[in-house]
């Protein structure tokens, strides 16, 4: 495996295949090896870069917490962009991975192709969603100082605490790389697109960002959806990183009522494909127990239709 050494720190990435230079960074806590499915493919039409974070997988964990910002992560991207003689990329990453290629784009514009941003939040304008999210953030920090590794436990494949060294790395990293200081890159970035309208990746999207709000005014998020599908885990799984304890169920018989108790306010979300019908019975029905009030958030409709494919025409 190649490294750098950037001013005493060996960094450690991995390149596949040959053509555009590809440059992929991954989430906190996960490591190069989230990319392991997408090698293959990838690698059939790019030259593909993937690599670990400090404190994360294969690069050092230096001992100076000062070490881990997002200054360091930029010019680590840089440098090995500079090994690797490569002048323009396209550059993106999930997550953490994703924040740190906005924030690249931002310093070193004239090095970026494209930007591929995967389930990322470019940062907070209001100064309490903020803070929130700091306070999560030191909350990750503080879990893995009490029991180490044993808190990547059950996670998705991504996040396998095998590989990594210690714990040390991912209290320096969710301290100083995971926490937020300004809103700088998101005023930063007039021009990002949107997701197209008639894309079906919008509808997904729009209820994404909508539960990552709801997540930080809520004690309680509630979605309707499969256990089986991806997009509703990937909802439940938004809600808990802002900090909201939630749950996935299919119907109101699923809810445990008694972990509603002391909760203020209940948000009730769905999967893309969940049943209109279906949500407004739980509403119901959850109005019934509580004798809470419902209020509809959100003002972005999805009067969207999509086009069969060309063969179903």
């Amino acid at each position: 495996m190649p490294k750098i050494n950037r001013n005493g720190i060996k960094i450690n990435y991995e390149t596949y295949g040959n053509g555009p230079a590809l440059f992929l960074t991954h989430g906190f806590s996960a490591t190069s090896k989230m990319w392991d499915d997408q090698i293959d493919y990838l690698s059939k039409y790019f030259t593909l870069i993937v690599w670990d974070m400090r404190g994360h997988g294969q690069t050092d964990y230096p001992d100076d917490e000062n070490l881990y910002n997002e200054k360091e992560t930029i010019e680590d991207i840089k440098e090995i962009l500079n090994e690797l003689k490569i002048e323009k990329a396209n550059v993106g990453g999930m997550s953490l991975g994703g924040y740190m290629s906005l924030a690249f784009y931002c310093k070193y514009p004239e090095m970026v192709e494209n930007l591929l941003i995967i389930d990322t939040g470019p940062g907070f304008k209001n100064f309490e969603a903020r803070d929130s999210w700091n306070n999560y953030a030191l909350k990750q920090a503080k879990k893995f100082e009490d029991i180490g590794l044993d808190g990547l436990k059950g996670k998705s494949k991504e996040m396998n605490p095998e590989n990594h060294r210690n714990a040390k790395g991912l209290v320096y990293a969710a301290k100083g790389m995971l926490t937020q200081k300004d809103d700088r890159i998101i005023n930063e970035l007039p021009n990002i697109k949107v997701p197209k309208k008639d894309d079906i990746c919008y509808a997904t999207q729009n209820r994404q960002d909508a539960v990552k709000q709801l997540a930080l005014e809520s004690d309680y998020m509630i979605v309707v959806g499969s256990k089986n599908s991806s997009n509703s885990n990937r909802l439940k799984e938004l809600a808990e990183k802002c900090g909201c304890k939630s749950v996935l169920i299919d119907g109101f018989e699923d809810l445990n009522l008694s972990e509603l108790d002391g909760c203020n306010r209940i948000s009730i979300t769905a999967g893309a494909s969940a049943p209109e019908e279906r949500v407004q019975e739980i509403a119901n029905e959850l109005q019934k127990y509580t004798g809470a009030l419902i209020n509809e958030s959100g003002e972005d409709k999805e009067n969207i239709f999509f086009k069969l494919p060309p063969l179903l025409r």
